[in-house]
């Protein structure tokens, strides 16, 4: 008798700390945020300025497809004739990357700051 309360007591113990009732799904954060490369060399205008998602490791990406549903991105700073602030449109090679016109060249030793909206699906929340 007292071997069968021991087993029983060693179960009811065991199954107190493991079973379907333990099981936390893991929560996602739906913004996971935007990583951007963008370089402006002097002398050359502004090309490759690409974003990507920022991604959990069991998530898939590719850059064949923009992530994004829309995009408004900027550059403000010297590009030859002063401060101006130039609109950078969708690169026609890669999805994600924008470029800025051809006329309007980078100056070397100057500051420049980018200004870049997204409107995108993350997780199913706007």
């Amino acid at each position: 008798m007292k071997r069968m309360i021991l087993i029983l007591s060693a179960l009811l113990l065991v199954s107190c700390f493991q079973g379907p009732w333990s099981y936390n799904p893991k929560v996602v954060k739906p913004d996971r945020g935007i990583m951007v490369n963008a370089y402006i060399v002097g002398g050359r205008s502004v090309e490759d300025v690409c974003f990507e998602p920022m991604i959990e490791l069991e998530d898939t990406y590719t850059a064949a497809f923009a992530f994004y549903d829309s995009a408004f991105v900027q550059i403000r700073g010297d590009f030859g004739s002063g401060e101006e602030s130039i609109q950078l449109s969708k690169s026609e090679k890669h999805p994600n990357c924008f470029v800025g016109e051809e006329s309007k060249l980078g100056q070397a030793g100057k500051v420049y700051d980018l200004e870049a909206v997204f409107l995108w699906d993350s997780a199913g929340v706007k």
